[in-house]
């Protein structure tokens, strides 16, 4: 008997790349998160997650410099996808 499932679709914003590369070493875009989710509900509980006062990882990061009309470069490890990889595997993979 097959397993039934619910489609469900999230977004990410093109400028997270921390989610966006995470997302696209996953190998189960589907499982990981599902396992994230479990995680946190072991140690959060079941409430909205966005409400809890949950200390994130918060890199230090420098003070932005004041830049005009610089391009910024983006390189892109052979074993890395981009950005836009990333989402179109994503929802490849949410999608079916």
């Amino acid at each position: 008997m097959a397993c039934s499932m619910k489609r469900l679709r999230f977004n990410v914003p093109i400028e997270d790349d921390d989610v966006l590369a995470w997302l696209s070493q996953q190998s189960s875009v589907s499982v990981s998160l599902r396992m994230l989710v479990h995680d946190a509900i072991r140690e959060h509980g079941e409430g909205d997650y966005v409400t809890k006062s949950v200390k994130r990882d918060t890199k230090v990061k420098a003070p932005k410099r004041e830049t005009q009309n610089v391009e910024k470069k983006v390189v892109v490890k052979p074993q890395q996808s981009s950005a836009v990889d990333a989402i179109s595997r994503m929802q490849g993979l949410l999608d079916n």
